[in-house]
């Protein structure tokens, strides 16, 4: 195999060549997103007001309208601008990874940091980072359907060009880059592409249907003002000015941005906590997760694998134990200096390579005086991994695989497998991942690897112990409390998996272990009574999973699953929420996924659940408050008109209402603090809409209960002192309890400090005051204190 790059030929061609980056769409213009607020249809209503106001003689309101159209277009860019940047910023959180050949050493680099020439190793589940030639494989297969739409796979020889895109199925390999970025065939592509429009969530979806109920509601509402007010001989300008404002106030139109951060500002806080959100609606699926089916290696333990056992019945067997650790393996020792070595690839393999070069140091020198003739990956099915090596006359056949398929393929009389299950039996007890290995030597022709894999020498076995996380066992028993259940789904032995279960408290009592075995028994009906009960499921294959997913969502829970092997992104793309491991995981996995655990911990998985369930209450919190208060805002004027009273408030006031109360307080309610109570109550019903009947009664009765409430302080003052001074003191009470009704949505947070929303109530009340005892605003806004 060629050395590679040096790094000095490496640093040449970045400066040449630049970032291995694909460009499609570029981000919005800040003039775009500034224009886009400035000509909205509220806007456009507003600018005829404007006019309108104008040419009767109210210059004053002509030009406080106009002020108010620039103020909440500025406010509306700046909410959308942060909106987009911080969605851009959770890009850079998914970057891949690729391992390249450079001064003759493997390293571990970003994709964006390949360049023509280098040589990178390809293994199953990768996604080739690059355009190049194949330079070597070992029964490599690849999904072309990302550029051809060609499903089936396609067998891949050594000469042959591969492309950016393409996924490795099968096999492993070696390629030289020959295009990276633009220069490839999937960037010349990007390149036709001027945008690319992203799907809307069911949330977005659910809120825009929202908004046009609101929006018809409130239009239709304040537009009967007018004959209303033409009846009682009223003058119809007036009329129109004061139902265009009540109109707008009554629509939530700072909603959708305020959603967008708010789903942005959460995703960026489960970021920095390790949980890369790909598609935004697992974020609202996220809190009504009621099962988690999860992979037991690297997700419940830390991943961190050591050979701790050896049994083999004859020492001589040790050395071909090395080769069939050795050969086939799909890990790598990268050296970093006096800081030893860190594993790249699988960790099983690693431990394995780890152990074989420590205990016998020339191990790849005696590899390197033969050949690999033929190679076969590993096989869910025959759970093996098989090496032809060959050795000047003699050709070696080596397996390592599970113990029981190893044994089942391997010349052992009855009385001597029954001595070697009761050994492996009790590695497993202990809580090891047993290895088993088998060898045969012969003059082997091209052979199947049915054929390779018969009459084997049984030559022993290795336990390799995987510790669990320390912080599992708390965060199985929190999302128990939360109602949420854990189901420990692995391919592992199942009294390895007991072991590991029982000692992260994830079995309890009448809490059954089963495996896949026992799985094929069963009926659909049958398994259905079953997995509610069920903790665990060893031994099993990945079209189980996918069972088990499907049986649990038929009986009406929403799930969640982990993966990160190409055999899982069914079950993944099945689940309510597809999680895939960010350090283990496959390319293939984390594309079928919707969001991605960076650290590959189950604990990140509860957090994210509960930063998912956070992200929900808090948009709730807003929705409520907007509506509620804008209710009280339409209500207000419609039902004193209805009474004939005078208006309690003017156009220039209720357009300020709407700018001081609608953004600020709701953004710092989408953006709360930490709810104590989120995972100490059980999931939500995802069919349930956001605004159901509960939530619909409180902010109508919030609204209405506050707006009458407002009228009877009109009426009574009105009776007492000046029509200025009751709509003074009206309106400075509306902005006033609007700040009251943002600290009351909190609920039972309502006495736990958000210090955002703290600010944004002090500044709002500075602003009312500054209008209230400032003589120069009373003009404009037509306000005083006369008797």
């Amino acid at each position: 195999m060629e050395p590679g790059l040096s790094l000095d030929q490496v640093k040449q061609k970045q400066k040449e060549f630049g970032k291995n980056l694909i460009q499609t769409k570029q981000s919005t213009s800040a003039l775009k997103l500034f224009l886009s607020q400035f000509l909205s249809v509220i806007n456009g209503i507003l600018v005829i007001a404007a006019v309108l106001s104008f040419f009767i003689g109210e210059s004053l309101d002509s030009i406080f309208i106009f002020s108010i159209i620039f103020l909440d277009s500025i406010f509306g860019f700046i909410q959308e601008y942060k909106a987009e940047k911080s969605l851009e910023k959770l890009k850079s959180y998914t970057t891949s990874q690729a391992r390249v050949m450079r001064d003759g050493k493997e390293e571990l680099v970003s994709s964006e940091d390949l360049v023509p020439g280098d040589i990178v190793f390809l293994t199953e589940g990768d996604r080739i980072p690059a355009d190049g030639i194949l330079l070597k494989e070992h029964h490599l297969e690849t999904d072309e359907s990302l550029l051809t739409g060609e499903s089936l796979p396609v067998i891949k020889e050594g000469g042959d060009e591969i492309y950016l895109g393409m996924l490795i199925t099968k096999g492993k390999g070696y390629m030289k880059i020959q295009n990276t970025g633009m220069e490839t065939k999937f960037g010349q592509i990007a390149q036709t592409l001027s945008t690319i429009e992203s799907e809307k969530t069911p949330l977005q979806i659910q809120l825009a249907r929202l908004g046009r109920t609101l929006s018809v509601v409130a239009v239709a509402v304040a537009f009967l003002i007018i004959p209303v007010g033409i009846i009682q001989g009223r003058e119809f300008t007036p009329l129109l000015l004061l139902a265009v404002s009540i109109a707008i106030a009554a629509v939530p139109v700072s909603l959708p941005a305020v959603i967008t951060i708010a789903l942005a500002i959460g995703t960026s806080r489960m970021a920095k906590r390790h949980a890369i959100v790909r598609k935004m609606p697992s974020v609202e699926t996220l809190g009504a997760v009621q099962y988690i089916l999860t992979d037991k290696t690297g997700t419940l333990t830390q991943n961190r694998m050591k050979v701790k056992e050896v049994w083999t019945e004859s020492p001589k067997n040790l050395a071909h134990m090395f080769f069939a650790s050795v050969l086939g393996n799909t890990a790598s020792l990268i050296h970093k200096g006096e800081k030893g070595y860190e594993i790249a690839g699988d960790k099983t393999d690693g431990a394995l390579l780890e152990w074989s070069v420590k205990e016998q140091q020339s191990i790849h020198d005696e590899i390197s005086q033969g050949s690999i003739i033929d190679e076969f990956v590993f096989d869910s099915k025959t759970k093996t991994i098989t090496t032809v090596w060959k050795e000047q006359k003699n050709t070696h056949v080596f397996v390592r695989g599970a113990p029981e398929a190893v044994l089942e393929r391997s010349k052992v009389s009855g009385e001597k497998r029954k001595k070697i299950e009761e050994q492996y039996n009790s590695f497993a007890k202990k809580g090891l991942r047993v290895i088993a290995f088998a060898s045969k030597t012969g003059s082997f022709s091209k052979a199947s690897r049915e054929q390779h894999e018969k009459d084997l020498t049984f030559l022993g076995f290795v336990g390799i112990y995987d510790p669990p996380r320390e912080e599992v066992k708390n965060a199985i028993e929190s999302a128990r409390k939360a109602g949420i259940q854990t189901i420990m789904v692995t391919g592992d032995n199942e009294l390895t998996a007991m072991a590991i279960g029982k000692e992260i408290g994830l079995l309890g009592e009448n809490e059954d272990v089963l495996t896949g075995d026992d799985l094929e028994k069963f009926s659909d009906a049958e398994l259905k009574k079953i997995i509610l009960k069920t903790r665990i499921f060893a031994r099993t294959k990945p079209q189980d999973k996918m069972r088990l997913t499907r049986l649990l969502q038929e009986q009406g829970f929403v799930v969640g699953v982990t993966g990160d092997g190409v055999n899982d992104a069914l079950a993944l793309k099945k689940a309510d929420v597809g999680v895939a491991m960010g350090e283990s995981g496959t390319d293939v996995a984390k594309e079928a996924s919707d969001i991605v655990i960076a650290d590959d911990n189950f604990a990140t998985i509860v957090k994210a659940i509960e930063e998912g369930r956070r992200i929900y209450h808090n948009i709730v919190k807003a929705i409520t408050y907007l509506i509620a208060g804008n209710i009280s805002e339409l209500s207000l004027v419609f039902f004193a008109t209805l009474l004939g009273m005078p208006a309690p408030l003017l156009p220039t006031q209720i357009l300020w209402i709407n700018l001081v109360t609608d953004g600020l307080p709701a953004l710092a309610l989408a953006s709360d603090n930490k709810d104590p109570y989120a995972l100490k109550q059980p999931p939500r019903d995802p069919k349930i809409p956001i605004l159901n009947r509960s939530r619909l009664l409180l902010t109508g009765s919030i609204g209405l209960t506050l707006s009458f409430f407002l009228i009877v302080l009109f009426a009574i003052l009105y009776q007492f002192t000046s029509e200025t001074t009751a709509r003074t003191i009206v309106f400075t009470t509306l902005v006033v309890s609007h700040m009251g009704l943002a600290f009351l949505v909190r609920g039972r947070n309502i006495f736990r400090p958000n210090k955002f929303l703290i600010v944004t109530v002090i500044i709002t009340l500075l602003l009312q005051s500054m209008i209230i005892f400032t003589p120069f605003f009373h003009p404009i806004f037509e306000i005083g204190f006369e008797l």
